[in-house]
């Protein structure tokens, strides 16, 4: 591994914008899965704890991030994981291709929004 908290954050996203270019209906899938465990106890029996999963990952990596000065010292990693979770599925919940430029442009805000001393170049 060897990555800073900033990078693996950073591979993260660029993970999910080449998933999301490149397979977008795996994501369309997972997105659709996710809504019917909202009311299909068997789908919600995988579904939720895949959800908890990827918001536990982030906030193992926001708090390393944290722990090291690279982050903000008052984030609540718990909400700030499920804002980066909630912010890939709204983007990848659009039938629509990926927009790069605007994941760009958020996902540089949502680094700047928890670095602690946030560069002005995008993420």
């Amino acid at each position: 591994d060897g990555l800073s908290p900033l990078e693996q954050l950073k591979l993260e996203f660029s993970e999910f914008r080449e998933t999301a270019v490149n397979n977008p209906n795996l994501l369309h899938a997972m997105i659709e899965l996710k809504r019917r465990s909202e009311y299909d106890d068997k789908v919600a029996r995988y579904i939720n704890p895949m959800s908890a999963g990827w918001r536990c990952h982030f906030a193992t990596i926001l708090e390393s991030g944290i722990a090291d000065g690279t982050f903000r010292s008052d984030i609540d990693v718990n909400a700030a994981a499920l804002i980066i979770v909630g912010t890939r599925a709204l983007m990848a919940g659009r039938r629509q291709p990926l927009d790069e430029a605007v994941y760009g442009q958020v996902t540089g805000e949502l680094v700047r929004s928890i670095q602690a001393y946030p560069s002005n170049n995008p993420g």
